[in-house]
């Protein structure tokens, strides 16, 4: 039962934005022919009774300030504010609009009971149960008595029966609809009443009302599916006036008057939910006292308007959560190739000409058939991607990475002969929706390898783009780096200060470039004064964990025992132990032990 309430709850939702778009647009069209206003709550029901729509451009949830391709699932196109998940939390539902999202957040994340919301859930989806057995039962017990009243009904002609006890004129029944017209409906106003009435017959609305009191009763908890169902009626009633005056443009005061006579003007929507009579009988009579034939022109506009707003809200959004425009991004021959080449190119757009091309290098996570959302189409395949993304340029006397980032990516790719084509990409997006899009669009066996990402992966990632950047640019490195070495050495002899500084980030992103520069010049040996210490405070700092603690007396010393100490670990464990484990100390191993093996 929890599902199904989930599953009500997601398209009220949905519903509601439709709701106020259709409000919007009635008020543009308030003097116009009610048909066109009738005509726009077909699109509520709809978002009302189906879970699922195709898929378009031109959709109401595309638009800002929305963000509905966050919530859209795209195995059955459905918008899902809320997952039919277990053990989901407060943070796991998302109505669409990302600043009330983030206000949701905040409040729910410091109580502890919103950790769980199934045991909310399953008690909303009880009292929703209990709110609609009731309705039903209310709704019979109401039916029952209006047949007992029209018992001695007595039949006038075909369908048509004259009933005591009832004030104005109302259709009951489904298949086989029959007009009920009180006694004191004068002869002059009979003709008109029954235009009136059989038209809707016509039109079916004895049957759509139906239907959408039986909506209602299944979205009862909405407050705007009430306004949605009373101002449905009035324009039903009111296009039915409007029908009966085009036909007989003579009578307008003669048919405001027929309506006047009616007693139960002001009777509630739900006064007979299963049948309906003429209601607002105020409204009808201004609405019929000022109608007018409208001109062609602002009619096409009303058909124009109207068929925007019914495609629009029908739609869901074509593109998924912060999806780019679905287009070729590049070819080659290579699944390697297509997948570097289409995470460089969709971020070219922002490269400045003084720096170098994008580099990147990545992880495969894992993949999965179709596309992001699992749309098979094209036989296409989504491979799920961990990258580090950079670009460097010359400043100078520096080498300066200009930009950098480590993200998730997504990139569905199409098999075109004997190359790939990459015709899709996709990104999570920023702050609080990062995890959820990850946790949402990832097969489990590719989140799962991207939960176990460690720091040597990240650092093995950036020393592979700044490598292939030195490489394809012929870049002196050393000579950077001597560069750096000396300014750092220039700003502690300025400022009294030995300690490493903070403009040391350069060096940092260097990666094995930095490290086999610091390891060659303490393998000379002999290393003392304050390019050591500078040499030493750089190392520390990029050896990070792998750091030994010692009580050496001078940079050298400290070298030489750390040299000693991860040669005893490569020795115990051998040389897959240290890749693995001790990347950064590996390097050291690659420039001594390891080469001279292999010579």
């Amino acid at each position: 039962m929890t599902d199904l309430f989930i599953s009500v709850l997601n398209m009220s939702i949905t519903a509601s934005y439709v709701i106020l778009v259709v409000l919007l647009v009635r008020f543009f069209l308030k003097g116009l022919p009610k048909k066109y206003s009738y005509l726009l709550w077909s699109v509520v029901g709809f978002r009302l009774v189906c879970p699922v729509s195709f898929k378009s451009i031109i959709s109401l949830f595309s638009l800002k300030p929305f963000d509905m391709t966050g919530v859209q699932s795209g195995d059955t196109s459905s918008m899902d504010y809320i997952k039919s998940t277990p053990h989901q939390t407060a943070d796991d539902v998302n109505i669409g609009l990302p600043n009330a999202d983030s206000v949701i957040e905040e409040i729910t994340s410091s109580y502890s009971y919103w950790a769980n919301i199934d045991w909310v859930l399953l008690v909303l989806s009880s009292v929703w149960a209990i709110g609609i057995f009731s309705l039903v039962i209310y709704s019979a017990v109401k039916y029952i008595r209006l047949r007992k009243r029209l018992n001695t009904a007595v039949l006038l002609n075909d369908n048509v029966y004259q009933a005591e006890g009832i004030s104005s004129p109302f259709i009951i029944g489904f298949f086989k609809p029959k007009i009920y017209i009180p006694y004191n409906v004068s002869d002059d106003f009979l003709q008109y009443v029954l235009q009136h009435e059989k038209y809707h017959i016509k039109r079916c609305d004895n049957v759509i009302k139906i239907i959408a009191y039986f909506l209602l009763i299944l979205h009862w908890f909405n407050p705007l599916c009430y306004l949605a169902f009373y101002l449905m009626s009035k324009d039903m009633e009111m296009s039915c006036d409007e029908w009966v005056l085009s036909q007989n443009p003579s009578i307008k005061k003669k048919y405001s008057y027929a309506l006047l006579s009616f007693a139960s003007a002001n009777r509630m929507p739900l006064a007979n939910p299963l049948s309906f009579s003429e209601n607002d009988v105020k409204s009808r009579i201004k609405n019929a006292l000022r109608y007018k034939k409208p001109k062609r022109f602002m009619s096409l506009c009303a058909v124009v308007l109207s068929l925007a707003v019914l495609v629009s809200c029908s739609a869901n959004p074509k593109q998924a959560v912060d999806k780019q425009d679905f287009r070729e991004l590049s070819k080659n021959k290579s699944l390697s190739g297509v997948i570097s080449a289409s995470l460089t190119e969709q971020i070219m757009s922002s490269k400045s000409e003084e720096e170098l091309n994008h580099v990147e290098s990545h992880i495969v996570l894992g993949k999965q058939k179709g596309d992001i959302n699992k749309n098979n189409s094209q036989n296409l395949t989504t491979y799920f991607i961990y990258a580090f993304i950079a670009s460097y340029q010359e400043q100078g006397n520096n080498f300066v990475n200009s930009c950098g980032s480590l993200n998730v990516y997504g990139i569905t790719v199409k098999k075109d002969g004997d190359k790939y084509i990459c015709v899709d990409s996709w990104i999570p997006r920023d702050g609080n929706y990062y995890p959820k899009d990850i946790k949402k669009y990832l097969p489990q066996e590719a989140y799962l390898k991207y939960q176990n990402i460690s720091d040597n992966d990240n650092y093995r990632l950036q020393n592979e783009a700044v490598k292939i950047a030195v490489e394809s640019n012929n870049i002196d490195i050393n000579k950077y780096i001597s560069n750096e070495f000396d300014g750092l050495v220039n700003i502690a002899k300025a400022n009294g200060d030995y300690s490493l500084c903070e403009e040391n980030i350069n060096l940092n992103s260097y990666c094995d470039y930095t490290l086999k520069y610091v390891y060659s010049k303490f393998l000379q040996g002999n290393q003392k004064g304050l390019y050591a210490d500078m040499y030493l405070s750089v190392l520390i700092e990029m050896l990070g964990d792998e750091a030994i603690k010692a009580n050496s007396n001078n940079p050298q010393e400290y070298f030489d025992d750390f040299y000693n100490h991860i040669k005893t670990i490569f020795e115990k464990n051998g040389e897959e132990f240290v890749k693995a484990n001790y990347p950064k100390s590996y390097v050291l191993l690659k420039m001594t032990v390891l080469n001279e093996s292999k010579e």
